[in-house]
């Protein structure tokens, strides 16, 4: 068994990962955002609200869940526990993010009126709302900080093969939020491990029933979409999950 704190998270190289998964959108990434879009803009777009505040734990070298957000926040937690990972979230935020988010950002402004509003200002807003912060997901259940909406996009079961830790990690991540907050959860199903640079980082292998097994102490309302896409060898498809932090 590999444990969270055994992997070589001060060595995960974002450029590399970027490169692998982002810097070509691939059509199952533009599903997960128009889905994701869609949910937060059901769950926000009519209610005379405030914004609220976002996080989204384990954010790693990933700017879409923190655009998914964009449009219905004053600030954006990036939680990220690597170095260079917090670095590169730093640098996207502040300078501008890479052309390369802007497919995804595209495919919410296609998509949602609310997002395609603030297109002309989505750097600048992100660079206001967006705080990178250095934090350990499994370390967050002490936390008294809340959240009004959240993401947690391929981290759970992706950050150690003890089943003990996926399970904490989903727990602290729905701990977090505030009753009724909308969240979007990514998970790789039947997961062996993965590669980054020249490392490897372990996997917790999960299906379905142990995703919802997971949330369902913390969450209500989950529509589970499965997504038949193979992004490598070593694992079954992804999984999305859309629900709210349980009310009662």
């Amino acid at each position: 068994m590999a444990l969270n704190s055994e992997a070589p998270w001060d060595l995960f190289c974002p450029n590399d990962y970027v490169k692998r998964n982002y810097a070509s959108p691939l059509d199952v990434d533009k599903q997960i955002v128009r889905l994701v879009g869609e949910h937060f803009t059901d769950h926000f777009g009519g209610r005379h609200q405030g914004p609220v505040k976002g996080v989204d734990v384990g954010a790693g070298a990933n700017l879409y869940p923190a655009l998914c957000m964009l449009p219905w926040c004053s600030e954006i937690t990036l939680l990220e526990k690597g170095p260079k990972n917090l670095d590169y979230l730093r640098e996207q935020a502040q300078n501008g993010f890479d052309p390369a988010w802007d497919a995804f950002w595209d495919e919410l402004a296609y998509s949602h009126p609310r997002y395609k509003a603030v297109h002309g200002e989505r750097h600048e807003r992100l660079r206001q709302v967006a705080e990178p912060r250095e934090g350990d997901l499994l370390e967050l259940g002490g936390s008294a900080e809340r959240w009004g909406v959240g993401a947690m996009f391929f981290v759970a079961e992706s950050m150690s093969s003890s089943g003990e830790e996926f399970r904490t990690a989903v727990d602290h991540f729905l701990g977090v939020l505030e009753p009724g907050a909308p969240f979007a959860a990514a998970f790789m199903l039947q997961s062996e491990g993965y590669e980054v640079g020249a490392y490897e980082y372990p996997a917790y292998a999960v299906d379905q029933p142990a995703v919802a097994g997971a949330l369902e102490p913390l969450a209500q309302n989950v529509a589970y979409h499965e997504l038949d896409f193979v992004l490598r060898e070593g694992h079954e498809g992804m999984l999305l999950a859309l629900g709210f932090r349980r009310t009662g």
